[in-house]
């Protein structure tokens, strides 16, 4: 039987890029916001029903009372004229319950119509009602004041304010537990997305670094094993200098192996902060010299110019040598590997008013704006995959901003394509200990 399936698919339905601009911005607001405004509406709502309420009961009360006062009016002016001889007074009070004032107002005796004539009046805060009785010669008049009207009103308004007060006092702590509790699981989600989206990206770039790796890593194993093989199978004949060659490649292949381990486990007690520095006194023209020899083979190789220049005024540091020597070389390296035939790549060493100086600049391809943060990162490289022109692990700049940072210095990156990188190093100023008389102390020391 094949089934049938009426309507569009569900993923169809929740389609959200399908909805209007407003929809899409109203469901893009997180719950924890609706529940302001849900529990806000719930507080402030009833208070304007129950002022309307309020405003409505008080009418109410006054147009009762005005009805009340009518009847009463009526009443005593009818029982006024059923006197045979009313009194010869203009204006007769009596007293009656609930604050009610009566009285009687004599008036001059006049033919009419036997259905007395009913006014009211409100002023001065009370309300009056007026029955006039032509045929008797009177008026009776029934009045209150508005605050006896309303006593029991009040007391009743007064209790339900309280009531709504309390109401609103649990609604709003209700609403306050509740947008706190969301906002809490809100950020908390987004922090475990966050930090999902930076496992995955740790993991792909550690993917990544062991597939270069393994690359890396099998590459002078292989040259040590095969050149160690010919060697020891004497397959051209007695030693000579073919064995010597083959020995100065297992030597340059091993220093090659040795310095990709050094580096991971170099990066691996920095991350776990077991990394500490053997500062001392550090002449800068000796350590520029000798990491530009480092890598002259390797700029020869790729005839790529090499320059340095140092700034007289500086000439002494306090720092760990093997590590800035290591920083060094490891930006120099990257520089020239990343240099085509014809570039140049400069060391400028100079003081600033903010510290120590150091800039690696090279004409060479350049790094994307929007990869330069992940030049920075360990086991990233801007060019992935097994088929890359630039071999590498991509452990060189991490590392030597991880060194840099040891020192309490900052290392930055400025590049362009195909116009070149500048790697800024500034250390802080406490690092420099230049004077003249105090590198040639040193110098006789040594």
């Amino acid at each position: 039987m094949q089934a049938v399936h009426d309507g569009p698919p569900v993923a169809a339905l929740m389609d959200f890029d399908m909805l209007p601009g407003w929809a899409n911005k109203i469901s893009n607001i997180r719950l924890s916001s609706w529940i302001i405004v849900l529990f806000g509406g719930a507080v402030i709502l009833p208070w304007f029903v129950f002022g309307g309420v309020i405003l409505a009961g008080r009418d109410q009360r006054l147009d009762d009372a005005r009805h009340n006062l009518g009847i009463l009016a009526i009443a005593y002016g009818e029982g006024a004229s059923a006197r045979d001889k009313p009194e010869p007074v203009e204006l007769r009070r009596a007293t009656a319950p609930s604050g009610i004032r009566l009285a009687i107002q004599q008036m001059q005796s006049r033919p009419g119509p036997q259905r007395p004539v009913l006014t009211f009046a409100h002023a001065n805060g009370a309300i009056s009602a007026k029955a006039v009785f032509p045929a008797a010669g009177i008026a009776a008049i029934a009045s209150q004041d508005d605050d006896t009207i309303l006593v029991h009103w009040r007391q009743t308004v007064s209790l339900e304010a309280l009531g709504l007060a309390l109401r609103s006092l649990i609604a709003l702590a209700v609403g306050i537990f509740l947008f706190l509790q969301l906002r809490w699981r809100e950020n908390m989600l987004s922090d475990l997305a966050k930090a999902r989206i930076a496992a995955e990206g740790s993991n792909m770039a550690k993917a990544n670094f062991l597939a270069n790796m393994s690359h890396e890593l099998r590459t002078p194993l292989n040259a040590i094993l095969g050149f160690s093989e010919i060697i020891k199978s004497a397959a051209f004949g007695p030693i000579g200098s073919n064995y010597r060659e083959y020995a100065g490649d297992i030597h340059s292949s091993g220093a090659h192996l040795l310095s990709l381990i050094n580096e991971v486990l170099d990066l691996s007690k920095l991350e776990a902060g077991q990394f500490e520095l053997v500062e001392q006194h550090v002449n800068l023209v000796d350590l520029v010299e000798s990491s530009t020899r480092f890598v002259e083979p390797q700029a020869q190789k790729g005839r790529v110019g090499l320059s340095h220049s140092i700034e007289p005024a500086v000439s002494l540091i306090r720092a760990d040598e093997r590590r800035m020597r290591q920083i060094l070389i490891n930006i120099l390296a990257n520089a020239v590997k990343f240099t085509p035939p014809g570039g140049q790549v400069g060391l400028a060493v100079r003081r600033t008013g903010k510290g120590l100086l150091i800039q690696i600049s090279d004409t060479g391809i350049g790094i994307p704006a929007d990869k330069i943060e992940m030049a920075m990162e360990p086991f990233s490289q801007v060019e992935a995959g097994a088929n890359r022109q630039y071999q590498g692990t991509g452990l060189g700049l991490p590392l030597a901003k991880r060194l840099v940072e040891l020192h309490g210095g900052t290392l930055s990156l400025e590049s362009e394509v195909s116009r070149g990188t500048v790697v800024s190093i500034l250390l802080p100023p406490d690092r420099i200990l230049n004077g003249p008389d105090l590198l040639l102390s040193a110098k006789a020391a040594g």
